[in-house]
């Protein structure tokens, strides 16, 4: 199952056809740009859903609590369990997703042997965090799993079973091991606290790792690692903040903020809010989210 559209492209597995016991789907999510579209409440009777986030930040509730993720990051939901995006659309950001069917007196999940079925479930109940840094080598085993699903072969069943191993195995070491997001280093807080200070300023990636005092691209790397966000993007995202508590507070023009922002125009300027809210800056300052 398929939509692709200029700024979402969502593809699904449905599992039933496999004959592979306990799995029901896996899906592939890029957001281009907010959709103003909100996961409402609901829940996946008797099931986990597994997400892992390789691309931008989505914010999660459950129990009212709020959970942002960011790339790297898996987030776990645990069966019955009601969850949503609260007053958050589905923002800007890329994304797979897993269901399966598992409760405690689940056996042979999958048909696996007892004891490894057992350690999986154990596991997963057990994980003192439902969002915690993943393994870097989880996109590549559910890409992985769309890539062998398109290809009709004797061994697909039993290799797209095998994939699904693999990512409950890195899974479960990602819960062992508790990695958490690797705390942010004192150059890269620097640079942070210095965009969100002046977001107006003439940025570059040049200028950003001069100020971290890192080269081009080994600062390109540590900033993406250590925040989930590429620097430009987290330049854009401060940008739009701004812009945000200038639309809801004065009554700057939008052409005054584009160009306060250091926007190339104003048609530049909403384009890219848009991107990141789901509105235009007009229709954000006639209809603003409601106050938490």
């Amino acid at each position: 199952m398929n939509k692709t559209d200029g700024t979402e492209n969502r593809r699904l597995i449905l599992f039933s056809e496999l004959g592979i016991p306990h799995l029901l789907s896996l899906g592939r999510v890029e957001l281009s740009a907010h959709t103003q579209m909100c996961l409402l409440p609901h829940i996946h009777p008797d099931q986990f859903e597994i997400c892992f986030h390789y691309n931008g930040q989505q914010e999660y509730v459950v129990k009212e609590i709020p959970y942002l993720t960011q790339s790297g990051d898996l987030f776990i939901t645990y069966p019955n369990e009601e969850h949503s995006s609260g007053s958050s659309g589905e923002e800007k950001s890329k994304l797979f997703y897993f269901i399966f069917e598992l409760t405690p007196g689940t056996q042979r999940f999958m048909g696996l042997p007892p004891e490894l079925s057992n350690y999986i479930r154990d596991t997963l109940f057990s994980a003192p965090l439902r969002h915690l840094r993943g393994n870097g080598a989880i996109r590549q085993t559910l890409q992985q799993i769309f890539d062998l699903y398109d290809q009709p072969h004797p061994f697909r069943v039993q290799r797209i079973r095998s994939a699904v191993i693999e990512f409950l195995y890195l899974v479960t070491e990602s819960i062992r091991r508790l990695p958490s997001r690797p705390d942010v280093d004192r150059e890269i807080l620097a640079v942070m606290h210095a965009v969100e200070q002046d977001p107006a300023g003439e940025w570059s990636v040049g200028k950003m790792s001069a100020l971290a005092g890192l080269s081009v691209s080994y600062f390109q790397r540590k900033f993406k690692l250590q925040t989930g966000l590429s620097p430009y993007d987290y330049l854009i995202r401060k940008k739009i903040d701004a812009a945000r508590q200038l639309l809801l507070h004065t009554n700057t023009s939008i052409t005054q903020i584009a160009c306060a922002l250091g926007f190339s125009s104003s048609q530049h300027f909403a384009n890219t809010f848009k991107q990141y809210e789901g509105k235009t800056p007009t229709q954000f300052r006639k209809a603003p989210p409601p106050a938490v």
